[in-house]
């Protein structure tokens, strides 16, 4: 089961992995608000980068 969760999360785009600790981190340090903003702004560049980009193609490729 551990072995399972690592792979999955070994297979996830880096910068979403990096960004998800980011944000994590971010709620216990700052307001509620600020740290919604920053994922909303987190959000916004990532979906924008090319891992995104990817898996829109391969989804409306269906």
């Amino acid at each position: 089961m551990a072995l399972d969760k690592a792979v999955a999360l070994a297979a996830l785009p880096p910068e979403s992995v990096q960004a998800t600790k980011r944000l994590l981190r971010a709620h216990t340090q700052e307001t509620v608000q600020a740290a919604l903003a920053l994922e909303a702004e987190s959000f916004h560049a990532l979906r924008r980068g090319p891992a995104a980009q990817a898996a829109f193609a391969r989804f409306f490729k269906r």
